[in-house]
């Protein structure tokens, strides 16, 4: 998968969440990743994780193809 322009709110409305995008930016790295490949699970989309430049470990996303 190669880095894309799709956003967490994009995610969001392709999975029909309800948690407001406010509450989802408070929660830890660990737990927003996680919440990210469950979205992706019930969207369809693909996801994969991956180390930043920080050393974090985000999980990226776009719709599968």
């Amino acid at each position: 998968m190669t880095t894309c322009a799709y956003s967490f709110q994009d995610l969001f409305d392709a999975a029909g969440a309800e948690l407001d995008p406010e509450t989802f930016y408070r929660l830890s790295r660990k737990t927003i990743n996680r919440y990210v490949k469950r979205l992706c699970d019930k969207a369809g989309w693909a996801w994969e994780d991956r180390v930043g430049d920080d050393g974090v470990i985000y999980t990226a996303f776009a719709p599968s193809m």
